[in-house]
């Protein structure tokens, strides 16, 4: 019994050993097929993660490109914004030579040494002999004493309409009388009185007319190679491969950019690459401005009234007012050997040569500056090695904000109109009005609209009107070891019929005077930035060391000196030295304690643009705006505005989305105008379908 039994046990372990290796082969099969799973799992996590990553990083590459070509749309808009700025000095330098330089000899003219009345923001009347023909300019009148070459004794321009009557002549009598010889001697004297006084009359009016046509001369060629120099940055930064300020194809280092920042399997499996400028497609140059479509010049011409002193019966003299533009009426004895001044008086017949007149640029707000950027991947993933690898696309879209290039005309500008609106309120309703909203009576009394002037805030409504404004540089032009030379503009009208010359100066120089002179300091304050400026322009006060040192040498045309700049000074002359010089003792108000509240006190002021005080803080922020903590060391890197830690001016850029570029509800034409579109919407299949 007991055997049997220990045999069926025998029996059944033999079968359940059977079945336990039976069930073993069975359990390394499942497990290799659960290490399968797991393996091909695994696999394609690492697959997946990888993939996420690198579209990630595609994506932060492209938004890096994008960031970098706006960076350099944004710099050459720049340039234009302040090379704009310049143009509206030079009309701000026109305006001053013609208000106060020209009208200082005027009895009772606020820049007039004998005037003694506090100068207040209020409207100050040319005294006209009771003629109220010219209330608010004075018409250029040098002949006085404050000019080198004028008797100290003698001022033909105490009134606009100043009258000299004839001597009586005085006859010697008969060479019989006793007196005859003492007669004989005051006889001679009174000619050579009355003859003094027609050849003093004849002299007047051609100098004040030669100062006239000065003044027209340097504004017209300086304003000339500013609006060349506009003209070419806007053509560079219109094309489909940009060139940025150095010269370099943005799309070359846009593609470096991107490179730079690919993950090693995006870089091997890159391929189509796209950078799109929105500047470019379709934008024509407009043959009547020689600029792209997107910017439009506002083109002016203006009036400049001189005195004209005519020598009448018995050599009297008589000033009456005429005007420079009117070429039939030039007084005798002027002296134009080269045929230049007169030759520039008339504007040319085209608005597209370089010399007819512009008071500056306005660009077409609804003509975005916006970047785009295309890149597509196809990344090889470790666990799929064979076959077609995924393609990887991204975009990114990009736009300079925050700068301003400058004022437009008027205050809206519609949705397809090519210059802001003829019929909408100035922006400047003081300075002179674009052509095409211009109304020539023919009258200079009714046309004074057309006298240069500006102003110097907004809402201002008097500009170089106020006792103020015509008492800035009393000082200067009054002073006795500095007098007054029309010789002092030889040398800025010598550079600037010069084109290769990159140092062009505008503005007076006297070479026998360290620094230049007394009317050169006025008029560099006079050009200072003021509330108007820097309200509506983004200006560089450190505009010399950021761009144009390095290309000064590279290509002079293409960024011109600000006013003030002269290479025969052993320094450069910047924004910042402009402000400097207005707020020194001899420019500052007649009224003590009362400083010329419009006039930046520090370049710190300059620094408008928009900034952040935060990373996720978009309120105002008002302890950096116009302030800086911080300015740039004399031996650190140049930057913009010459801060480190403060405001900044210009240009920034930002990010934008599809969405926002192709919004029909854009609010781009100011209070009040229409919303819409902007030019030229990019198209889903255009920026993926264009060609490299």
């Amino acid at each position: 019994m007991p055997v049997v039994y220990i045999r069926k046990r025998f029996l059944k372990l033999k079968v359940f050993w059977r079945l336990l290796k039976d069930t073993g082969g069975q359990m390394a099969i499942f497990i290799a097929l659960i290490f399968q799973v797991l393996f091909v799992f695994f696999a394609m996590i690492i697959n997946i993660g990888l993939t996420v990553h690198d579209k990630i990083n595609l994506q932060n590459s492209v938004d890096l490109a994008a960031y970098y070509a706006a960076s350099k749309q944004a710099e050459i808009l720049n340039a234009i914004a302040h090379v704009n700025y310049q143009i509206r000095q030079d009309y701000k330098l026109l305006a001053y030579r013609m208000r106060v330089i020209g009208g200082v000899g005027y009895l009772g003219h606020p820049s007039h040494d004998s005037y003694n009345v506090p100068a207040k923001e209020v409207p100050w009347d040319v005294p006209v002999d009771g003629n109220t023909f010219y209330t608010d300019q004075p018409a250029i009148c040098i002949g006085h004493a404050r000019w080198v070459g004028e008797d100290a004794d003698e001022n033909l321009c105490r009134f606009q309409l100043n009258k000299i009557p004839a001597l009586p002549r005085l006859p010697a009598g008969p060479p019989f009388i006793p007196t005859y010889g003492i007669n004989l001697q005051a006889s001679q004297a009174t000619e050579e009185a009355r003859r003094a006084i027609g050849e003093k009359c004849r002299r007047t009016a051609a100098m004040n007319w030669y100062y006239a046509a000065i003044a027209n001369m340097i504004f017209k060629l300086d304003v000339s190679r500013r609006r060349a120099a506009i003209a070419e940055l806007a053509k560079a930064v219109s094309e489909a491969d940009f060139k940025d300020l150095d010269g370099n194809s943005v799309k070359t280092g846009t593609m470096k950019t991107l490179e730079k920042n690919l993950t090693i399997a995006n870089a091997k499996g890159r391929g189509k690459f796209i950078l799109y400028n929105n500047l470019s497609s379709p934008n024509p140059i407009n043959p009547e401005t020689g600029m792209p479509a997107w910017l439009m010049p506002i083109f002016i011409e203006y009036s400049i009234p001189y005195v004209f002193s005519t020598v009448g019966p018995g050599n009297s003299c008589e000033n009456n007012v005429s005007e420079l533009m009117d070429t039939n009426n030039i007084p005798p004895g002027v002296t134009d050997a080269t045929g230049n001044l007169t030759g520039l008086i008339l504007n040319p017949p085209a608005t597209s040569n370089g010399l007819f007149p512009i008071r500056g640029v306005e660009k077409n707000p609804w003509w975005m500056a916006f970047v785009a950027v295309y890149a597509e991947s196809s990344p090889r993933k470790p666990f799929a090695p064979f076959g077609s690898a995924i393609k990887l696309k991204a975009r990114a879209f990009a736009k300079p904000f925050g700068g301003r290039i400058g004022p437009w005309e008027t205050k809206t500008w519609s949705p397809g109109s090519k210059t802001s609106d003829t019929l909408a309120a100035p922006i400047d309703p003081l300075a002179v009005p674009r052509i095409d909203r211009q109304r020539r009576t023919g009258n200079l009394a009714q046309d004074r609209i057309l006298f240069p002037n500006y102003s110097k805030f907004p809402g201002d409504i008097l500009g170089l009107k106020s006792t103020l404004a015509l008492s800035h540089g009393r000082k200067a032009l009054n002073n006795e070891v500095e007098r007054l030379n029309i010789g002092d503009y030889d040398l800025p009208l010598t550079s600037l019929l010069n084109p290769n010359s990159p140092g062009g100066d505008a503005i007076a120089f006297d070479p026998r005077t360290v620094g230049g002179g007394a009317l050169r300091r006025a008029e560099v304050a006079a050009v200072a930035p003021d509330l108007f400026d820097l309200t509506y322009y983004s200006i560089d006060a450190n505009y010399f060391y950021y761009m144009q040192k390095e290309l000064l040498s590279k290509n002079p045309r293409l960024l011109t000196a600000d006013l003030g700049y002269q290479k025969t000074l052993p320094k450069p002359f910047t924004v910042s030295d402009q402000i400097n010089t207005a707020i020194q003792p001899e420019f500052n108000s007649l009224i003590p304690g009362d400083p010329r509240f419009y006039v930046s006190q520090t370049p710190a002021h300059t620094l408008t643009g928009w900034t952040q005080t935060g990373e996720a803080d978009y309120g105002f922020p008002s302890d950096k705006f116009g302030k800086c903590d911080s300015p740039i060391r004399a031996d650190a890197p140049a930057n913009p505005g010459n801060c480190i830690i403060g405001g900044r001016t210009g240009y920034s850029v930002k990010l934008v989305s599809y969405d926002y570029i192709m919004s029909s509800a854009h609010q781009l034409g100011g209070e009040g105008a229409a919303p819409g579109p902007i030019i030229h919407q990019i198209q889903e299949g255009e920026l993926t379908g264009a060609s490299e």
